[in-house]
């Protein structure tokens, strides 16, 4: 593709056939592209050629505003910013898990409830 001067849009895998016994998938339908296999090979065949940084392991210039929908002494209801993870992430620290955790050290039991 980028030799002919084509641009990627997104990343995904097109699963054909039979899923292996462990995994999820269905034939004909596209899913995420595995960071886990699919990532390190695609560092490697991307060497040297300038692509942009993936926006998913961008740290935010600014940590969102967690907007408090409801609160009492037992629970906590917030309104999840776009793009800000749920827990932490392989390379993003920050989440509504850690805004948490710093809000309220003292918590006892679950912190988080997806």
């Amino acid at each position: 593709a980028f030799s002919m001067g084509q641009r990627p849009i997104a990343m995904a895998e097109f699963w054909w056939g039979r899923p292996p016994a462990l995994e999820l998938r269905k034939h004909n339908l596209y899913y995420p592209a595995c960071r886990g296999k699919c990532e390190p090979i695609l560092g490697h065949m991307l060497r040297g050629i300038e692509v942009e940084l993936n926006p998913l392991d961008q740290i935010p210039k600014e940590k969102p505003e967690l907007e408090i929908i409801y609160e009492d002494e037992y629970m906590v209801v917030v309104n999840k910013p776009h793009g800000m993870l749920s827990v932490p992430g392989r390379n993003m620290e920050h989440s509504i898990y850690t805004e948490m955790k710093q809000r309220y050290p003292n918590s006892t039991g679950p912190l988080l409830v997806h």
